[in-house]
């Protein structure tokens, strides 16, 4: 037996429910997609949000573009060229025109991009969240590396994006950096009373930062006690030196107010014999000695030929 409740059920099936919205809550204002917002210029948004709102729930637009301008404050070719790129866009369609009491007017479409919208914006959440997942995947393996190879736990692991396949289980072999480059105290005292005797300076509070700076500057690029003290016994030398010499103040007399920046930055000359004269007592390495000597047999050679070539000629 067929229930009356079912009977009736299948008799109002065709009838069409029609609900009608009286609230006016949805009046005085026009919503954009954030598609169009960011993805379109300055003007374009403005013209298409004007547009918009004269279509109303219509979708329909067909103000005149001279209504259009005043409202936008432009002039009447512009809101032309603007409609051209929403139309390029098809954010709108040209349905046909409209004949009013003095000419005809273009009415145009609002294409419905909510739902391009919507997917937009969706395929993009997911993308970011399944680049979220991926790196939190990553981040736990390398964690998971890093503690089965200390036997720790590291609340710092190694980024992904600087790991290198092999340096996983490798060991660092390269010099230790700048800022953790650290020299005995004893002989920064040494050197830094080195430079106050020979400068016949003294130091106080802050004054010693760069001096220090500069001394640990020369030692972690390879340089000696002993190079450095050299090149502050030869600065105060010469120094002296040139009081009573002229030839020796013409040729060193950028040393006369020599600090331990002038050391760091002509270290490298004077250890490669560059400061050297027959005249002046300098005390170089051995090394440099045999290149300057080098130097000298190599010039006389060629100025040998040279005069040669000239007679033969």
């Amino acid at each position: 037996m067929v229930s009356p409740f079912y009977l009736e059920l299948m008799a109002n099936k065709e009838k069409v429910i029609k609900i009608i919205d009286n609230s006016k809550d949805q009046n005085y204002f026009t919503m954009l997609p954030n598609y169009i917002l960011n993805h379109s210029t300055g003007d374009e948004q403005a013209l298409y949000a004007q547009m918009k709102r004269f279509a109303g729930d219509t979708g329909e637009c067909f103000t005149p573009q001279t209504k259009l301008a005043a409202k936008l404050k432009w002039d009447r070719k512009k809101v032309g060229l603007i409609v051209q790129k929403l139309l390029k866009r098809e954010w709108i369609k040209l349905e046909g025109t409209k004949v009013t009491k003095t000419h005809p007017i273009n009415v145009y479409v609002i294409v419905d991009l909510w739902q391009l919208n919507a997917e937009y914006y969706r395929k993009r959440y997911e993308s970011k969240r399944l680049l979220s997942t991926k790196k939190k995947k990553d981040m736990s393996q390398i964690d998971s590396l890093d503690r089965s190879r200390n036997g720790t736990y590291n609340k710092n692991p190694i980024k992904k994006n600087k790991l290198i396949d092999k340096s996983i289980n490798a060991v660092s072999t390269k010099t230790a950096k700048r800022k953790d480059f650290k020299i005995p105290l004893a002989d920064y005292k040494e050197l830094v009373g080195a430079y106050q005797h020979f400068k016949g300076v003294t130091l106080c509070g802050a004054e010693f930062g760069p001096v220090k700076q500069a001394i640990k500057t020369m030692i972690y690029s390879g340089r000696t006690k002993d190079d450095i003290f050299r090149f502050m016994r030869w600065a105060s030398g010469i120094c002296k030196d040139m009081v009573s010499d002229d030839k020796i103040e013409r040729k060193f007399g950028w040393m006369k107010n020599w600090t331990i920046i002038t050391i760091k930055r002509k270290l490298p000359e004077f250890l490669a014999g560059k400061f050297s004269d027959d005249e002046v007592d300098i005390t170089i390495p051995e090394y440099a000695l045999k290149r300057i000597k080098k130097q000298k047999v190599d010039l006389q050679t060629n100025t040998k030929i040279s005069d040669e070539t000239i007679k033969v000629g």
